[in-house]
């Protein structure tokens, strides 16, 4: 029989419900599912319009007010969706007031099969605006939980609380040091929640902001520029940072209208950016067709001539690495790579010469000859194959020793390439931002080098044929880890003499 209910001798008293006895039913399943080291649940039912307790996380045994609402629900019913989901009916005013919280969530409780499910509201609010864009005249709407609350799930709450309660204080932060009447502009990637603060953002351009561009950048440079306040983006290192990405995009016209903002101001920039802006004229005019090659040309050796500093010492690098790549006479060939060979050990004696500079030549002259390699190296293979249809079943001494020597200059090039890595891994670079891949920076301390992009080169008129060499990939893994030091500014507008950059993303090895 029936266990009967006891019968109570202290008269009329309320009734349990069980109502009542499903959310505490509820409240005890969360709190046995959380661990105690990671998350407070606080019971905030007093009161309750619509939120019936948070979530604290505790991080290293400390309470850190990262806070999530919480709604919980109870059920007897088992019931589930075909996808295997538990629909869960609540007022469509419960989800708008909930809206409001600071990561708030659903859980619901089943107790038949003693099982915890959770939906994060703002995840159910772009399906409901998705799927039904009137909900917020109905009376009741339908929330779908799918996902039990297991480890996985407790990792995943624990990190999106921590995210969006760390964006939402670093906004606060900015928005507190912003000068009153300043208009401030925070950019915020909605997929991590990186907050990009005006300040953070105007310290890396001004420090990085022409490497990022040479690096393939520049639209991403030109959509943080305008996060900065009107007063800062009218300086003039600035404007030229504008131009150089404009260029690099191919967007002469808007470039040049920069650089005709500069030029009251001119004054106000380094002797080398001053180089560099006159450069960046005459590449821009060149290129809308306001002056002709010759005159080009012109502008350009004059520009050399007149050049000094470190503006003057990339120039010569790239000269002669320029004349090496388009000479085809391998007697003049020889003897330019012997005078780059001069010129970089002479920079390399020099103390007033910074490390990063250093290496740069070096990788200029290990691309010079790594280019006469594969020139080498494919002449050798067209003569063997000669050969072979020749029917010539042995090879002649004379072609033997040609492959020898080609071969142990390309063992020579790769260890002086691993050399350079190893010198390039061991200098510290100065910059401390790194791009992520939806084009956002953060600060990285610790950046590698490897993570920057890889550029490579090839000629515009003439592609080279051997891209699949062994030599020409070596060169590319190398320069993978030197980009943020290989790619000047200067550098990079020689479009009117023939040769073009490409950058793609360096894939991890």
């Amino acid at each position: 029989m029936a266990a009967q209910p006891e019968d109570c001798d202290l008269g009329p008293l309320p009734r349990a419900t069980r109502e009542h006895e499903l959310e505490q039913l509820g409240i005890n399943a969360l709190r046995a599912a959380l661990p105690t080291d990671r998350f407070l649940f606080r019971d905030e039912r007093v009161d309750d319009q619509g939120v019936d307790g948070s979530l604290e996380i505790c991080m290293a045994g400390r309470y850190t007010n990262f806070r999530s609402q919480v709604q919980l629900k109870s059920t007897d019913s088992a019931a589930t969706n075909s996808d295997g989901s538990i629909s869960l009916q609540v007022k469509a005013s419960n989800l708008n007031y909930l809206l409001s919280g600071t990561s708030p969530i659903y859980v619901l409780y089943v107790v038949p099969r003693n099982d915890l499910r959770y939906v994060w509201a703002f995840d159910e609010l772009t399906r409901l605006d998705r799927d039904n864009p009137t909900w917020r005249d109905q009376e009741t709407v339908t929330l779908r939980l799918a996902r039990p609350l297991d480890g996985d799930a407790i990792e995943e709450m624990h990190e999106r609380i921590c995210r969006e309660a760390r964006s939402n204080r670093h906004i606060r932060e900015i928005l507190g040091r912003a000068t009153i009447g300043e208009q401030v502009l925070i950019g915020v990637d909605v997929a991590s929640l990186e907050v990009s603060d005006p300040d953070e953002v105007y310290q890396f351009l001004s420090t990085s902001g022409m490497t990022a561009v040479s690096a393939g950048y520049g639209k991403h440079i030109l959509e943080h520029v305008h996060l900065l306040t009107l007063r800062r983006r009218q300086e003039p290192r600035m404007r030229l940072l504008c131009a150089y990405a404009q260029h690099t995009m191919g967007k002469y016209v808007a470039a040049l209208g920069h650089l005709q903002e500069i030029m009251p101001l001119k004054g106000q920039l380094t002797e080398y950016d001053q180089q560099f802006f006159q450069s960046l004229c005459n590449a821009c005019e060149f290129q809308i067709g306001r002056i002709t090659r010759a005159e080009y040309d012109q502008r350009d050796a004059a520009l050399t001539e007149a050049a000094s500093g470190m503006f003057l010492l990339e120039r010569q690098v790239h000269k002669l690495k320029r004349e090496i790549l388009s000479e085809q006479d391998p007697a003049t060939v020889r003897s330019l790579l012997d005078a780059f060979q001069q010129m970089v050990g002479s920079l390399l004696s020099r103390d007033d010469v910074n490390q990063a500079f250093k290496i740069h030549a070096q990788i200029e002259l290990l691309e010079a000859k790594g280019s006469r390699l594969v020139d080498e190296y494919m002449t050798a293979a067209a003569i063997k194959a000669m050969q072979a249809d020749l029917g010539s079943l042995c090879d002649t001494a004379q072609s033997v020793e040609r492959a020898d020597a080609v071969r142990g200059l390309m063992i020579e090039w790769v260890e002086t390439c691993n050399e350079l890595i190893q010198a390039a891994r061991a200098l510290k670079p100065s910059c401390k931002w790194r791009f992520l891949n939806n084009g956002a920076f953060s600060r990285a301390p610790q950046t590698s080098l490897s993570q920057w992009p890889t550029r490579s080169w090839s000629r515009s008129k003439k592609p080279l044929r051997c891209s699949r060499s062994p030599v020409r990939s070596n060169a590319s893994f190398a320069r993978g880890f030197f980009a943020p030091i290989s790619m000047s500014p200067s550098e990079s507008l020689r479009k009117p003499v023939g040769l073009q950059m490409r950058f793609c993303q360096r894939r991890k090895p």
